[in-house]
Parts: C-alpha cells; sequence; structure tokens
C-alpha cells in the first residue's frame, strides 16, 4: 500500500514548530511522509542563518525540507505565488496538506495571510484527491476571526516541541517564544476537550475540507 504523504507549507523557518511539530510528528509516527515547504529563508532582521536552526529543530526527524526563498515580509497573493505552490502540490501530491489560517484583520504577518490565501486557491483545484486542508492557528488567534474545529492531541511530543521552538534563538526576543506563552496556547481547548486536564496539550486547526472521516 503507498505511503500517505503529509504537505506543511509556511512562510518563516519557525512556523512549522509554532504551528503544527506535535502534528508532524502524529503523522510520522502512522508512517507517512512528510515535507515541509517553506516559502522564505526568514533573514529579515536576523544576523543568523535561520536555515540553520529549522534543521536543528527536526535534527531527530526524517523529514524533507525545501525553501523557495521569496523575500521574507513581501510575500504577496500574486501569480508568482500561486504558481509555485500550485507546482509544488502537484510534484508532491499530498493527502494532506498544513498551511496558515489567512485572516484578514491585521493581526496576522502578511506572509501568512497570502501564503494561506494561495494554498487555498491551490487546494481547491489540484486534479488529485486531498483529504484534508488543515489553516494552522494564529498564535494571537483571539485577535483574529479564527474559530477551531479540529484538534490534535500533542501531549506525548509537547517536550519536544519545546525544545524545537527554542532552537530558534534568533527570535528569542519575540513573544511567542515565552514559555509561559507557549504552554498557555496549547493549553487554550482544554476546557472544551479534556475538561480542563492540564497534562493535556492541543495543536488547533480550522479543517478547510475533509474528505475521509
Amino acid at each position: 500500500m503507498k505511503k500517505k504523504k503529509l504537505f506543511v507549507i509556511v512562510a518563516h523557518p519557525d512556523d512549522a514548530e509554532l504551528l503544527c511539530y506535535g502534528t508532524i510528528q502524529k503523522y510520522l509516527r502512522a508512517g507517512w511522509f512528510c515535507r515541509i515547504l517553506i516559502m522564505t529563508s526568514g533573514n529579515k532582521g536576523a544576523n543568523i542563518d535561520r536555515k540553520k536552526e529549522t534543521a536543528k529543530a527536526f535534527k531527530n526527524s526524517q523529514i524533507d525540507i525545501k525553501y523557495l526563498d521569496f523575500s521574507d515580509g513581501y510575500v504577496e497573493m500574486n501569480y508568482d505565488l500561486l504558481s509555485n505552490i500550485r507546482e509544488e502540490l502537484n510534484n508532491y501530491q499530498p493527502n494532506v496538506v498544513i498551511t496558515h489560517y489567512p485572516d484578514d484583520s491585521g493581526v496576522e504577518h502578511q506572509d501568512h495571510v497570502a501564503i494561506g490565501k494561495a494554498v487555498i486557491n491551490n487546494v481547491i483545484r489540484v486534479p488529485f484527491s486531498i483529504e484534508k486542508l488543515l489553516l494552522a492557528e494564529p498564535l494571537l488567534s483571539a485577535k483574529t476571526s479564527f474559530e477551531a474545529n479540529y484538534f490534535v492531541d500533542i501531549s506525548e511530543w509537547f517536550e519536544e516541541k519545546i525544545q524545537a521552538i527554542q532552537e530558534h534563538r534568533s527570535q528569542e526576543n519575540k513573544f511567542y517564544m515565552n514559555l509561559g506563552f507557549q504552554i498557555v496556547h496549547m493549553q487554550e481547548y482544554n476546557g472544551v476537550i479534556s475538561k480542563n486536564d492540564l497534562s493535556k496539550y492541543y495543536e488547533a486547526f480550522y479543517a478547510y475540507m475533509i474528505l475521509d472521516n
């Protein structure tokens, strides 16, 4: 039986770790292939090669990581972005895709919004079947239009996720690098899902399309 494939399409070198590290590990555990497509090198304002930080974050995972080197901070929803994502989707033909939730409130990073929209635009047009398109919860979801309807229990990979995020030392001054913030963010839905069991951690998504159960 052909192995299934997960495709994570994000803007910057730390996005996959922040948004869906545990979910990626869960798919890998289930025997799936995984590819991460990072649209920029994330080098704006950074004096370090952020690609090396991502490599360290995923050093123990069998994941194919590819960069397209769009300009950090200047990604736009245009033909260039659409055609590049379309080519990558058609070449890889994934079963499940994870990308950014394209919120238009002004809270989300502009690169995230453009990439989320471009992925949606392409996924609904590909000439092959995609089971799920998961739009990852923004870090400041309460200030956006995001409403989660799909949750992944990542408790088993919580510590590993924290370590992966901390590999991004070039971003250590950002609010989302604070351990307390990360814990609260991953426990946000405990009251709904696990009746406030504080040993549980979740990554939340909006499932844009699900063709299977």
